[in-house]
C-alpha cells in the first residue's frame, strides 16, 4: 500500500471538527479532549 502524505493532509484538512475528533478516536482508542482545529489535524 502508497501512502500519499499531500492526499492524506488535504483529506484532514476538509474535514469538519467532529470528524477529526471521531478520526482521533479511531486513531488513538479515546476521545479527543481537543476542539482546536490543527491541533486535531497534527495528531491524526
Amino acid at each position: 500500500m502508497s501512502l500519499n502524505i499531500a492526499k492524506e493532509v488535504a483529506k484532514l484538512e476538509r474535514m469538519t471538527v467532529g470528524e477529526l475528533q471521531a478520526r482521533y478516536a479511531h486513531v488513538f482508542g479515546e476521545p479527543a479532549r481537543s476542539r482546536h482545529r490543527q491541533y486535531l489535524i497534527r495528531r491524526t
